[in-house]
């Protein structure tokens, strides 16, 4: 008789909804780039134009982690299933340790 694994199906749906609310957000920032002509100094920015409400981090419940890098670069990220905020740095060997950072491989920002 086969076990579920529960402890992976709940970081699956973790994961999984960290990954839609920060998709939400980046299509926000993106909306608000492409009539502003570079990216919000906070996610507050966003209201009510690009969203009605931020969602909010499912780890830590505050608002998503932002970071304006610079005119056409930010930094969007959740504290992870860890709850520290590391900046935004990824543990690449670890999924368990490090934030859960906003990205799409090889998607260049025209």
């Amino acid at each position: 008789m086969g076990v579920p694994n529960f402890f992976r199906a709940c970081l699956i749906a973790s994961k999984n909804e960290v990954l839609l609310n920060e998709a939400y957000l980046a299509c926000a920032l993106e909306r608000y780039r492409a009539v502003h002509g570079d990216y919000p100094a906070t996610l507050e920015a966003l209201i009510p134009d690009f969203t009605l409400k931020l969602p909010r981090d499912l780890f830590d419940r505050q608002p998503l982690h932002y970071q304006a890098l610079a005119p056409d670069n930010f930094r969007l990220y959740s504290v992870g299933w860890n709850r520290k905020d590391e900046g935004g740095q990824v543990d690449p060997k670890n999924y368990l340790e490090g934030d859960w950072v906003w990205s799409i491989p090889g998607w260049r920002r025209f």
